[in-house]
């Protein structure tokens, strides 16, 4: 063994420091990532339950697309390369996919109620406190209302919570007792404010925002402060293009 060697350890504990953990992970210690990657399995596996509880059936989408990978805006999209060859996907550009949203569609016609889970990524500047680059997420398409949707989503978000709370060693994913709590208190029924509303209370409480602009998490917090909604969806009554086209002026 050289001087400059380190003979690898094998013990019953591990102790690793938070410079020791890898750049993307923002816990403060070893076992705060443990804790933190138990809690996002059960999340996930809370997630499909619910899904295939309800009849949807999970697809496995392609993480590396070409433009219709994108949310949104395709200047936000990670660019894939290899051996600085940009044109190596079958002679076009390739990226790291943002959503499954039009494969899923695609599928609808002939399988109705469908899913997919992943990681989603994002290469654009921070504009929010809970902006991330990258992240997992579950994305749902079925033929169905728009008050359908909502359904759907408030009951994923509460099956989720009410499993969490229920399961027999909530220390083991780094609960505390008051998070226990909130999670089992958690509404099966959100309440609801139309984003129109939602402009018009910002507007009142003196936020410079305009129709068409995010509503961010200080936003948000100031929503909770004027309606004194704690826990709320946001319906959206304009059309998309309606909002794609004033987004765009």
């Amino acid at each position: 063994m050289s001087p400059t060697s380190v003979a690898p350890m094998v013990t019953n504990e591990i102790s690793i420091t938070p410079a020791a953990l890898p750049i993307h992970i923002s816990v403060d210690s070893f076992d705060a990532w443990i804790a933190n990657t138990r809690l996002v399995a059960e999340i996930f596996k809370a997630g499909r339950s619910y899904l295939d509880s309800k009849g949807f059936t999970e697809v496995m989408t392609p993480h590396i697309v070409r433009a219709s990978g994108a949310c949104e805006n395709v200047n936000t999209l990670f660019e894939v390369g290899v051996n600085d060859d940009m044109k190596w996907f079958s002679g076009r550009r390739a990226y790291l996919a943002q959503t499954g949203q039009l494969y899923l569609e695609a599928l609808v016609p002939k399988m109705g109620k469908v899913y997919c889970s992943g990681p989603s990524f994002r290469a654009e500047p921070s504009v929010d406190n809970r902006h991330l680059t990258e992240f997992q997420m579950m994305e749902i398409e079925f033929p169905g209302t728009f008050h359908e949707l909502l359904q759907y989503i408030e009951g994923f978000v509460s099956h989720i919570g009410h499993t969490i709370a229920a399961h027999p060693h909530p220390e083991t994913l780094g609960l505390s007792s008051q998070n226990i709590a909130r999670l089992k208190n958690s509404p099966s029924v959100f309440d609801r404010i139309t984003y129109d509303k939602a402009i018009e209370e910002l507007q009142g409480a003196g936020e410079a925002i305009e129709w068409g602009d995010d509503i961010s998490s200080k936003r948000e917090r100031m929503l909770v402060r004027c309606t004194g909604i704690t826990q709320f969806l946001l319906r959206i009554t304009q059309t998309p293009c309606t909002t794609l086209a004033k987004r765009l002026r």
